[in-house]
């Protein structure tokens, strides 16, 4: 197994396997995909789980019969913030066999015997899911060739900017891995464990100090923002100065930052590294 980055995503798409879009419901997502066609063909990832009572948050699954339809082309143009939101996957394995897949993978399994729902769906969840660093085991992939996403974590972005990722097959590997018969959720490895706690801050130190009308679209914007927030995290920047220190990165050059840093008492940085983030043990479809 492998993660790619190319600069195409049909680069990605020349195995002559079928491909599935797999579409997060951003409260429009299903407007905008009857908007294209009156009797559009889709499945809801939620059916036939356990957040079935969830349907309208439900993700939507489509099969791309062609690479020129307006629906795909949408997709490609901006698979983050446009109209459909998601990733692609692709298989030779039979429709009704890639949905089973698929919904096995919302339930997973992390810190020992906690259980949750993941958003595999979100390319920066599935950027945080399938990089390198998080070691990914084999029953993600099952039946699967590819996931496919856009954009990379946020150092993936930061190093070399936005691009088109997949994790699959290796060059050498045969068929796909066969589906496990097992109905047990998917153990997160302790490195994708890490990826989503970082994720998940990375996310609310955005959200909490990010000034109005900065976007992480910018790349002068993320590289700062993720050399400060690596900073932080590092130091152990407690959350009642975090504020002020983000405001500070913005005027202050790396050196001068780190003599702040020095200033914070060393048991105010302990309390940050040792803060909870989310409470895991709660189970939700969103």
């Amino acid at each position: 197994m492998e993660t790619l980055r190319v600069n195409t995503l049909e680069a990605l798409l020349d195995d002559g396997a079928a491909r599935w879009l797999v579409l997060e419901e951003t409260g429009t997502t299903l407007k905008a995909l009857y908007e294209l066609s009156t009797t559009p063909e889709y499945e809801w990832l939620f059916l036939e789980t356990g957040f079935a009572g969830f349907l309208k948050h439900s993700p939507l699954v489509i099969r791309v019969e062609s690479l020129r339809s307006e629906l795909f082309q949408a997709f490609r143009e901006d698979p983050v913030g446009g109209r459909f939101p998601g990733i692609l996957v692709t298989s030779h394995a039979a429709e009704a066999d890639v949905l089973a897949h698929l919904r096995r993978c919302l339930d997973v399994r992390f810190y020992g015997e906690r259980l949750g729902m993941v958003r595999f769906y979100h390319p920066a969840v599935a950027a945080a899911l399938f990089s390198p660093e998080s070691q990914p085991g084999a029953e993600w992939l099952g039946l699967l060739e590819r996931w496919i996403w856009f954009g990379g974590t946020l150092v993936q972005q930061a190093d070399v900017g936005p691009g088109w990722y997949s994790f699959g097959k290796g060059d050498g590997q045969g068929a796909s891995l066969s589906e496990s018969d097992s109905s047990s959720p998917i153990p997160l490895s302790s490195g994708q464990e890490r990826a989503l706690e970082v994720y998940i801050r990375q996310q609310r130190d955005w959200r909490t100090y990010r000034r109005p009308g900065e976007l992480l679209e910018y790349a002068e914007t993320r590289r700062h923002f993720w050399a400060a927030f690596q900073l932080a995290e590092t130091q152990g920047i407690p959350a009642d100065q975090r504020a002020d220190f983000f405001a500070d990165s913005r005027t202050r050059l790396p050196e001068d930052l780190l003599a702040r840093i020095e200033d914070v008492p060393l048991e105010q940085r302990w309390g940050a590294w040792q803060a909870p983030i989310v409470d895991h043990g709660k189970r939700s479809a969103r």
